[in-house]
């Protein structure tokens, strides 16, 4: 009878440990569930900063173009003004007026871009602020997961 009993106690306390170690395991998985949420935000938060970069680069190529449409205009422009022996207060009026819409069409573009960089910088932020809560997340699961890890091996100790 006595072999029964120890046989049967001894499987008590081998459930008993193994509550612990699931708990321990799981523990375990929440927490590098956590960090690696962490550090895939943290790359979705890089990638989105070098797209930031890129769209700056375009937006310059666009204000470069934008220039270089305004100069081959206005030497077809000033060609054309040449060969009708034109120089006079209209032709000086509307070069004032396209140098205007180039300075107007440069500060949109130059907006724009300032716009674009100012979203793509705080969506990066929310993005690592969500990894971030994410991995605080997997603390708090990992803490409920030992307390019923504790809880498992008192219940069967």
């Amino acid at each position: 009878a006595d072999k029964r009993f120890s046989s049967g106690a001894s499987n008590v306390m081998s459930l008993a440990v193994v509550q612990l170690m699931m708990g321990a395991v799981s523990a375990f998985g929440a927490i590098q569930a956590g960090r690696a949420a962490a550090g895939t935000a943290e790359q979705q938060a890089e990638q989105m900063e070098i797209e930031g970069i890129a769209n700056e680069a375009a937006a310059i190529q666009n204000m470069v173009a934008r220039i270089e449409q305004y100069d081959n205009a206005m030497a077809t422009n000033e060609a054309i003004f040449g060969m009708l022996g034109r120089e006079d207060a209209s032709i000086d009026a509307f070069r004032s007026a396209e140098q205007k819409v180039l300075m107007r069409d440069l500060r949109i573009l130059g907006t724009q871009q300032e716009l674009e960089k100012g979203q793509t910088k705080l969506a990066a932020m929310v993005e690592v602020q969500r990894g971030k809560n994410a991995q605080q997340a997997s603390f708090f699961n990992a803490i409920s997961a030992m307390g019923q890890g504790v809880s498992g091996y008192l219940k069967y100790k």
